[in-house]
């Protein structure tokens, strides 16, 4: 990664950070503690992943096209068995 892209990036999560008003440090019961290693992964996925949108590159048609094909087929999955999903769910929760 370049210095021009790893400044975009920071830049990213500091905006993210305010948006939010999370502190990643900070450790409480319903906060997660998130590195800093780990935060500019997940900016880097996201600019990327926008980056080849915007210059419509085919493997991101391909990333988007098989990713649709994959939720239509888990919301047959699901209409199929999630009935069933609910009972063995019940036992395990009871």
């Amino acid at each position: 990664m370049d210095e021009n892209q790893l400044e975009l990036t920071e830049r990213l999560i500091e905006s993210i950070e305010e948006k939010t008003g999370l502190d990643i440090l900070e450790v409480s019961a319903s906060t997660s503690r998130i590195s800093r290693g780990s935060k500019i992964d997940r900016a880097a996925a996201r600019i990327a992943m926008q980056i080849a949108k915007s210059r419509k590159d085919p493997l991101y048609l391909k990333y988007r096209k098989y990713n649709l094909l994959r939720k239509d087929i888990k919301k047959q999955i699901m209409k199929k068995y999630s009935n069933r999903g609910r009972v063995q769910a019940r036992k395990v929760m009871a």
